[in-house]
C-alpha cells in the first residue's frame, strides 16, 4: 500500500485525514468539537408584560449544535412560551406552548445547527413584575477550519 498507513504518523498531526479507496488525503472541511454550549437565559422579570432573553450569537468560523432550550414560570401560570430559532433575516418556532402549568418547562429538542449569527430567543408572554423564570440552552459548539 502507497502513502500515508499509520494513523499514528507525524502527518496526522494537523488536521483530519481520510482514506479514499487509494490513498490517506487531507479532507478540506474541519468540524472539531470545543466546548459545550451552556446558557443560563433565566431571571426575574422587571414590570409587566413579555419576559424575552437572546442566547449568545454564533460567530463566524464556528458552529453551535442545540440540544435541549427550556422556559418555565416558577410562579405562577402565565400566558404563552416561545422557543424560538434566529437568524439573520428570519426566525422559526422550535417549540411552543399556549399556557403551561406553573414549575412544568416547555421544553424544545434538537439536534439543531446554528451557523454564523444565529441564536435563540426564549419568550412568556403576560408575565406579572418579579416572575421568576428559569430558562436554559444546552448543546456544544464546533469549530470550521
Amino acid at each position: 500500500m502507497l502513502g500515508i498507513t499509520d494513523p499514528s504518523q507525524e502527518y496526522f498531526k494537523d488536521g483530519s485525514w481520510g482514506w479514499n479507496g487509494t490513498t490517506w488525503v487531507k479532507l478540506p472541511l474541519v468540524f472539531g468539537y470545543y466546548d459545550q454550549w451552556v446558557e443560563d437565559l433565566g431571571g426575574v422579570k422587571a414590570g409587566a408584560g413579555t419576559y424575552e432573553q437572546d442566547s449568545g450569537h454564533v460567530p463566524a468560523g464556528e458552529i453551535w449544535v442545540l440540544q435541549l432550550l427550556s422556559l418555565a414560570n416558577w410562579t405562577a401560570v402565565r400566558g404563552g412560551v416561545f422557543l424560538q430559532l434566529m437568524g439573520s433575516v428570519d426566525y422559526s418556532s422550535l417549540a411552543y406552548h399556549a399556557g403551561p402549568a406553573q414549575y412544568v418547562p416547555v421544553i424544545g429538542r434538537g439536534p439543531v445547527v446554528l451557523g454564523d449569527g444565529d441564536y435563540v430567543k426564549v419568550r412568556q408572554l403576560s408575565c406579572v413584575n418579579a416572575d421568576v423564570i428559569s430558562a436554559a440552552v444546552w448543546g456544544y459548539k464546533m469549530k470550521v477550519s
